[in-house]
């Protein structure tokens, strides 16, 4: 990794060159804010003339030049001016809607090559999120000026503020569908609260997960994609990064692409010359969508037949399209925006290069003066460095395709005392012929993981030389693993076998989470008392472990602090955990301790609550856990949806409401799906009432699970579903038909000649599936439709 969101740093620090300049466009009501729009100008950001001429750039001694490696902040001014050729249109004006999340506390612990687990935070303070909001506000700016006025976009930011505990950073598929999934509809269904929960066209997470890359996933017909803010890629310059505005512009090309297919239309480009680019590398959204196509991809409902065969028979090209002109919001530049360079005196080496780093992440760096070094001729590269902080620096060598890079401390061995130590590098080793580019970076261990100092990590480096070099330095020696060493990494390897009083005097959490979450050798009775402590601890992740190895000794007075800490811990997680091995505990009586979670001021903790009394044996467990289906969360009523036990008739009563009133489409769908499977016939046939929700998203749900699991107690539904109104509901019932037995031309009758294209094509997977002889007249109809797709595949059915 060369650099990281410029935007982060854009709220940071100021550049060397002065703050950006700021053109007010309005204020912008955003997660119950009011944000001003700007589209700020700023210079790239250079070198001072002693950095250029200082001395200790011995390689590059003549003609020094700065490669363009991090992209700092740049010019949006030329996009703000067009948005003021196109005013807002009006209220009844086609409006693409963006649903984004920004989630603020995340805390993920993963376990790495070496074995050792650990731990990243990482928040976006309020400046951060500030910071966020104000680079969201220029979207729809940008959107209005980029379709020429033809199409608004609007935003609807949520920020969530409660901390996530995850063991999966990419914030991917297992994250979206169960905490995205039940936040979003699929269809119109209008809640008593008058809430709108979609369909949106795109949703956004924006997380501060650490050494993440975007991940997309459709849910409920709308793709889901989650954006990590310290680390989003561009792939462009040495992977330069970019901001949430400018990644979010680039979604929304395929976001656009899956709503054409979605509606029906077909994917090709307008007709004409392409349109030109507003923003350097990215193409213009105009083409693909024509003018008049943007009340179709914006409608919530499905189209007309005639809408959709007007919009089918314009014109289409493939032709290339420009992502040659238009604004640089974001450049290139030498060094990133969050790095610091000066030159300093120090008493041992005279005028040195300082190298400070000031950011809540890792990330960024400082280019060097560009290198034509050709590997054969020259085999070393060293300089000098000097620093105590434990927060690591590597360098990164390129010939203009492959990057490698080398950590210090890692591959090349340093030791972080203060003391002058020269580096001296073997080229051979990277596998590259010739360099071209290097530059100082924390490297992609460090960027994925958190700061180990809050401070401001300083580091200096003098003579950086080709020259009088004849052997490399070392990798480090690997050390013995030991509670007793100064290296916190051997001590995380020798505490796996640890005992409790000596992970508890441990200075380090990264020591305490390893010696009690993968343990060589269990802990005894003696160690109860250390365990408890730590299961006090203010980090939550220490805490859990420590619970979870108290609950292993099986003793009365472990279970009691455990029972105790559910509701006397005064950390929300800690509370959670607690209740999840309470739950385990087989009592009936915990019920009543644990049910006091649903007012818990962490909907995680209210989560774990429902989970821990679900496990709990005995009459009344069932019955509390209904309790939390009126749960304003609804992650947490679709989770009791799912935990719920169908053979208790007051459940049942309960999910027969939730299965036709709850505001969200997952939630209703789930409860339909729960009394379809639930082993009684009167409880099936209320769930199978599901194929006539009020929205097309929680119909398509159920329907997608019917077909998952077909049975033929589904078929009465199915055909009730194969005549509703919205031809994506009628698809899905044909595709759910073709996995049951054999079926008559009856139950299908009024889609033989459906012309939606949609249908047709389910149609014909339904035909060849089951063999079914369609009737001349639907051939025909196959034949004439509007889609060339089905037409070629109608030829297949012969005259």
């Amino acid at each position: 990794m060369s650099s990281l969101t410029a935007l982060l740093a854009i709220s940071l620090i100021q550049s060397q060159t002065g703050g950006p300049s700021q053109q007010g466009f309005g204020n912008m009501a955003l997660a119950n804010r009011v944000v001003r729009v700007d589209y700020p100008s700023a210079p790239i950001r250079q070198f001072s003339d002693e950095i250029k001429n200082w001395d200790g750039f011995v390689y590059a001694s003549n003609g020094r030049e700065w490669p363009g490696i991090f992209l700092s902040e740049g010019d949006w001014a030329p996009i703000g001016s067009r948005t003021l050729d196109y005013p807002t249109p009006g209220k009844d004006a086609p409006t693409w809607k963006v649903k984004v999340i920004i989630l603020t506390d995340v805390d993920v612990l993963t376990k790495g090559s070496d074995g050792l687990l650990r731990q990243s935070r990482s928040r976006l303070d309020s400046t951060l999120v500030d910071s966020t909001l104000a680079s969201l506000a220029r979207i729809p700016g940008y959107f209005r000026a980029d379709t020429q006025g033809a199409a608004n976009l609007s935003l609807d930011v949520t920020v969530d503020s409660d901390p996530i505990y995850a063991e999966d950073g990419t914030f991917g598929k297992s994250f979206m569908d169960f905490y995205v999934k039940p936040r979003i509809n699929g269809g119109t269904y209008e809640a008593e609260d008058k809430v709108f929960r979609g369909p949106y066209q795109s949703v956004f997470i924006v997380h501060p997960g650490l050494g993440a890359t975007p991940v997309s996933i459709t849910e409920n017909g709308t793709v889901c994609t989650s954006l990590p803010l310290f680390s989003l890629w561009t792939g462009s310059s040495e992977k330069a990064s970019t901001g949430i505005d400018l990644a979010v512009v680039r979604e929304l090309i395929p976001d656009l692409l899956h709503r054409r297919q979605q509606v029906g239309l077909p994917a090709g480009r307008s007709v004409g010359e392409p349109a030109s680019s507003l923003i350097q590398g990215v193409p213009s959204l105009r083409n693909w969508v024509q003018p008049q196509e943007w009340a179709a991809l914006t409608n919530p409902e499905d189209l007309s037949f005639d809408q959709l065969s007007s919009l089918f028979k314009r014109p289409t090209t493939q032709s290339d399209f420009s992502i040659d002109g238009g604004a640089e919001p974001y450049r290139l530049a030498p060094v990133s925006s969050n790095v610091t360079v000066s030159i300093v005196s120090d008493t041992d080496r005279g005028s040195v290069l300082k190298y400070s780093e000031k950011s809540v992440a890792r990330f960024g760096g400082l280019a060097l003066p560009v290198a034509q070094i050709t590997v054969s001729q020259t085999p070393f590269f060293g300089f000098w460095a000097k620093t105590t902080s434990r927060d690591a620096m590597s360098i990164v060598f390129s010939d203009g395709a492959k990057q490698v890079e080398v950590a210090l401390g890692r591959d090349v061995a340093f030791t972080p005392d203060g003391q002058w130590h020269q580096i001296v590098i073997d080229l051979g080793k990277t596998g590259l012929t010739n360099i071209e580019r290097m530059w100082l970076t924390p490297g992609k261990v460090a960027q994925s993981q958190e700061k180990v100092e809050v401070s401001t990590v300083d580091w200096l480096f003098d003579d950086f030389t080709t020259s009088g070099l004849t052997a490399a330095t070392p990798p480090p020696s690997a050390g013995v693993p030991s509670m007793e060493s100064s290296d916190v990494e051997l001590r995380a390897k020798a505490s796996k076998s640890a005992s409790a009083s000596a992970l508890l005097k441990d200075s380090s959490d990264f020591v305490k989470i390893n010696g009690l979450t993968d343990r060589e050798t269990p802990f005894n009775a003696a160690d109860e008392t250390a365990l408890i402590e730590l299961s006090h601890s203010v980090n939550a992740r220490v805490a859990e472990a420590s619970i979870r190895q108290l609950i292993k000794l099986n003793t009365p007075t472990a279970k009691a602090e455990v029972l105790r800490l559910v509701n006397a811990s005064p950390f929300e997680r800690v509370k959670a955990i607690a209740a999840l091995e309470v739950g385990r505990m087989d009592d009936a009586k915990l019920a009543g301790a644990v049910s006091r979670l649903f007012a818990g001021k962490s909907k995680w903790t209210r989560l774990a609550g429902a989970q821990a009394i679900s496990t709990i044996p005995g009459n009344e467990a069932p019955i509390i856990l209904m309790t939390f289906l009126q749960e304003i969360d609804p992650m947490i009523r679709l989770e009791v949806v799912r935990l719920a036990d169908v053979k208790n008739p007051v459940v049942v009563k309960r999910l027969m409401w939730s299965a036709v009133n709850d505001p969200s489409d997952e939630v209703r769908a789930a409860s339909n799906l729960r009394l379809i499977f639930s082993g009684d016939p009167k409880s099936a046939e209320e769930g199978y009432k599901g194929v006539r929700d009020e929205s097309v998203g929680a119909k398509l749900a159920v329907l997608e699970v019917l077909a998952a699991k077909p049975s033929e107690t589904h078929r009465k539904a199915l055909q009730v579903a194969v005549t509703d109104l919205s031809p994506r509901v009628r698809a899905a019932a044909l595709l759910a038909f073709a996995k049951l037995g054999d079926v008559r031309q009856d139950e299908i009758a009024n889609t033989l000649e459906d012309k939606f294209p949609i249908v047709q094509m389910a149609l014909l997977d339904l035909a060849k599936a089951k063999n079914i002889a369609l009737p001349p007249t639907c051939v025909a109809s196959l034949k004439a439709s509007i889609d060339p797709k089905v037409v070629e595949r109608a030829k297949e059915l012969g005259d």
